[in-house]
Formats: C-alpha cells, structure tokens, sequence
C-alpha cells in the first residue's frame, strides 16, 4: 500500500505511532510514521531482529542490510502492542466488510 493509503491516516489519527517508544529513527521516519513504523516493525519480525525483556516489553530494531548496524530501535508494552494489533485488526475487519459483495455473503468453495 503506498505511504498515503487510508488505513495510515487511520492509524495516525488513533495516535498508534504513540504507542511505541523510538530510540533510533531513520531519515525517512518523519514523513508518514505510521507507514514507516509499520513496515519497520514487519521487517523486525520477519528477520526475528526483536526481544522481549523480563518486563515482557518488546524491542524492535531494522536495518538497511544484513551486517549493517539498526537504522530503527523501538520498543512498546505487551499491554500497548495489543492495542496496535487490536486496531489493525479492527481496520483490516472494516476493509475487508467494504471490499466483500453488496450481500456481505462469504463465497466458500469447497475443496477439490
């Protein structure tokens, strides 16, 4: 999704960006937040470049390359990582409801 779609503002607008506390910030960061903090925090947990202290907080880092040093460091509460997830689920719940046929039905077909 480009930096400018619906579901960023969306989440700017819940203060979502607040949740997180950010140690390091790249360049880009500043100009749409929530899209860069997003997109930061899937490349944090897909290149498992994350931890979870003893307090149960989660910290977050990325980096351009792999061997380079974070150009990202964040860090959120278990309690305020639910939130996050909560109203992305709450978004992608409403985007897939405006997507779905003028009935609402859901089209299963059965497996071959």
């Amino acid at each position: 999704m480009p930096e400018n779609h619906e579901v960023y503002k969306l989440l700017d607008e819940s203060a979502s960006p607040d949740l997180f506390t950010s140690t390091l910030k790249d360049e880009k960061f500043g100009t749409h937040p929530i899209y860069y903090l997003l997109h930061r925090l899937r490349n944090a947990i897909a290149h498992a470049n994350f931890s979870i202290n003893q307090s149960q907080d989660f910290s977050f880092c990325d980096r351009r390359s792999k061997g380079e040093s974070p150009n990202w460091k964040a860090s959120i509460a278990t309690a305020d990582f639910f939130v996050l997830l909560s109203r992305l689920g709450q978004l992608s719940d409403g985007l897939r409801k405006a997507a779905a046929p003028a009935n609402n039905a859901l089209h299963l077909t059965a497996p071959a």
